[in-house]
């Protein structure tokens, strides 16, 4: 197996990996079994309340057999944010399955530029993102120190299509006004969030503890540190709170 940039400057070969009384030495084998590996990484947790999974499963099915109906409740994109989405891609930047990479499309002539607007105001409007766009070409990136032997040493960086890309800020632009003016936000969520860095809750942190030390008192912290937050997100139950935000019509 190989690991390259789309412009092939740089390979670098991953050596055999090791696994319970097997050795990989193909690339099929390798890539196989690194794909095992992930499959088990990307299982979700045991949930173990059948009252929520029930609930959850109920509602999740339900939203995906209505029809959706058509939304128009949002100004449609410009073609102008199309173009500020483009420029902000980086030329060197892989560009997935599509092939379509990032110096091509900063090439495009305007009526395609407009041909995409369009298409992504149908992505809002009828609430169906393309399986070909949110399709990665999956690479294995070896963590830093880690065992070269091992598959669970290596980082899967999905490479999406650049097409995708472009949709993505405009779609999250969308749903971050709806969220931030239905006040759907926790007023104590500082990532992800415009103008917001945990950087900023630290600074809450210190104000907390300086007035606790002006006013003779202690002051206690509990930090949770969830593993794999991202790999193993329970996807119904993220969407099942979604449905019950209102988020239903995006």
């Amino acid at each position: 197996m190989e690991i390259c940039d789309p412009f092939k400057k740089k390979t670098k070969n991953i050596p055999s990996l090791n696994g319970p009384g097997v050795i990989t030495n193909t690339d099929l084998e390798k890539a196989n079994f690194l794909a095992e590996s992930l499959e088990k990484q990307f299982t979700l947790n045991n949930i173990t309340n059948l009252d929520t999974e029930e609930l959850v499963a109920d509602s999740v099915m339900r939203f995906r057999t209505e029809a959706n109906s058509v939304c128009k409740d949002f100004d449609p994109p410009l073609p102008s944010e199309v173009l500020d989405c483009i420029k902000s891609l980086r030329i060197n930047e892989a560009p997935g399955m599509v092939r379509i990479n990032n110096k091509m499309i900063k090439n495009l002539p305007l009526h395609t530029i407009l041909t995409i607007t369009i298409i992504i105001h149908k992505i809002m409007t009828l609430g169906h993102f393309s399986t070909r766009w949110k399709t990665a070409t999956v690479v294995p990136v070896l963590k830093p120190g880690k065992d070269t032997k091992d598959t669970t040493s290596y980082r899967p960086i999905s490479l999406l299509p650049s097409l995708s890309k472009i949709a993505e800020p405009l779609i999250f632009k969308l749903l971050n006004n709806y969220l931030r003016e239905n006040n759907v936000f926790c007023p104590e969520q500082f990532g992800f969030r415009e103008k917001l860095s945990t950087s900023h809750q630290l600074i809450r942190v210190v104000e907390y503890i300086t007035e606790g030390f002006g006013n003779k008192q202690k002051t206690g912290a509990v930090f949770l540190d969830i593993q794999k937050t991202f790999d193993r997100v329970w996807q119904d139950g993220l969407i099942h709170k979604l449905i019950h935000f209102y988020l239903l019509p995006y």
